[in-house]
């Protein structure tokens, strides 16, 4: 139980530091819905993106990797049209933000761990 509280932790940060950062996603100022948000992008990570790797798998191996940046920008466009406390201007700020997550996010699963 507290590591998962620990990892919503960390969801809740990456999205407030991302909003602080890039001036293509905003973000709720409501401190419940920005928790809101965070839990709707942990259940997508948890739930959705086991799937998307599996089915996209030889896609992965012939770009080396690179095509998990698109998967996870492509998630968190998904958090947007899911949530409305969670705006996101285009593809390159959803990569931009997913890339700034994910750096959060490995710290807090680390402390979790």
């Amino acid at each position: 139980m507290k590591s998962i509280l620990i990892r919503l932790l960390g969801l809740t940060v990456g999205l407030w530091v991302t909003d602080l950062v890039l001036e293509g996603i905003s973000l709720s100022e409501e401190p419940l819905q920005i928790i809101g948000v965070a839990v709707i992008f942990g259940l997508v990570n948890a739930v959705i993106k086991p799937i998307v790797k599996v089915l996209t798998f030889p896609i992965t191996i012939i770009t080396l990797g690179l095509w998990h940046l698109v998967i996870n920008a492509g998630l968190f466009l998904f958090v947007d049209y899911l949530s409305e406390s969670l705006t996101i201007e285009s593809f390159w700020w959803a990569l931009g933000g997913s890339l700034i997550m994910a750096a959060i996010s490995a710290v807090f699963d680390k402390v979790a761990d």
